[in-house]
This record gives structure tokens, C-alpha cells and sequence, in this order.
């Protein structure tokens, strides 16, 4: 049996390697429907802190300052308090969805909100419940070292919110969930801040 050469085994392994790093960087499709709702594929644009966006169609949420909840066997319980602004559409959000968050590269669990609440378009609404972060006590071990090295005054939030509800599209209403990516900065909870 004749043997492949050490650079031939190479150049193989850095073909596999660069097909699955193309395999991956792809972002995946997603399904017809999730949980019922028939996926709105429209491009909707996640408008930024100032309110740069999509003048026609644009999702804002913005969040308080996290604060302290609890510490259990599924690792540290933050609680944020959501603001949200839809420009374009107005209905009834049925519960919103969180896939995908980082916190500074560092992957956390965020809960369904399962409170309902109807928006018009151009209505800023406070919801009524806190949106709960949870942070892995692996995680938390990783960011608490992170932390200890190289502390940052904001960090960055990214991932997906979906968003499960009824639109209103001219007369009628549709039964829908929009994915929406989202990224943005909080101030740094364990940094010291003046008193005001």
C-alpha cells in the first residue's frame, strides 16, 4: 500500500478543515414556521441606541442597567428592564424569544418573556415584567477571570430576539414571528459608579 506523503496529508487536512469552516460560515435557514408562527423573512432593521434605522420598519429595544437576582444550581440570575419601539407596524406581542446571546463572547440563557402586550407604531413600551438573564457558573467563571484580566466599562450584547405575535399589515393581521438580530452595549455592572 503506498503512503501519502506528509505534505499531502496536510494539504488534505487543510481542505477539511477549510470545507467545514465554509459549512459553518453560512447562516443556517430558517424553518417555515417556529412554535406555530409562520416566519416573517422580511428584512427588518434593527434600529441602533440613537435610532438610526430603517425609517419604514425598524425594531428598538433597549434595556436598564442588569441588576442582581440570584444565584442558583443554573449558575447567576440578572434582571434587565426592556424598553421596546416598533416603527411601520403595530399588534399584540404574544411572548418574545432569545437564541443565541453573548455577553462579551461569553454565551448566557435568556428566558422567554411570556408577558403579552399590544404596541401601535412609533409607541415607545416599557414591559411591565424584567427580562431574566442567566449566566452559566462556567460562564460566570470565565467572565469573572475576564474581568480580573482586562475590565471593560460596556460590554457588548448580541443575538437573536423573536418575536412571536399578531402584526397589522394595512387591514389585516398576521400570525407571525420575526427574527430580529440584535447588537448592543450595556454599562459594565461590576464597575463602581458615582453616586448621583
Amino acid at each position: 500500500m503506498r503512503q501519502r506523503k506528509p505534505r499531502q496529508c496536510r494539504k488534505a487536512l487543510l481542505a477539511g478543515f477549510i470545507l467545514l469552516f465554509a459549512l459553518a460560515a453560512f447562516p443556517q435557514e430558517l424553518p417555515d414556521k417556529i412554535r406555530g408562527y409562520k416566519v416573517h423573512r422580511a428584512d427588518i432593521g434593527a434600529a441602533t441606541e440613537n435610532g438610526e434605522g430603517n425609517d419604514r420598519d425598524s425594531f428598538e429595544m433597549s434595556f436598564s442597567d442588569p441588576e442582581f437576582d440570584s444565584v442558583g444550581l443554573d449558575g447567576v440570575t440578572f434582571t434587565v428592564d426592556p424598553v421596546l419601539t416598533v416603527k411601520g407596524r403595530s399588534g399584540r406581542v404574544d411572548f418574545l424569544s432569545f437564541e443565541n446571546f453573548e455577553v462579551n463572547g461569553i454565551p448566557v440563557e435568556i428566558r422567554d418573556y411570556e408577558s403579552p402586550f399590544s404596541f401601535r407604531s412609533g409607541e415607545t413600551v416599557a414591559l411591565e415584567d424584567p427580562v431574566r438573564i442567566v449566566v452559566g457558573l462556567t460562564s460566570a467563571v470565565k467572565g469573572a477571570a475576564m474581568e480580573i484580566k482586562s475590565s471593560k466599562d460596556e460590554w457588548l450584547v448580541s443575538g437573536t430576539v423573536f418575536v412571536f405575535g399578531r402584526f397589522k399589515w394595512s387591514i389585516f393581521r398576521f400570525k407571525r414571528v420575526v427574527p430580529i438580530p440584535v447588537s448592543f452595549t450595556i454599562p459594565n455592572p461590576l464597575k463602581d459608579r458615582p453616586e448621583s
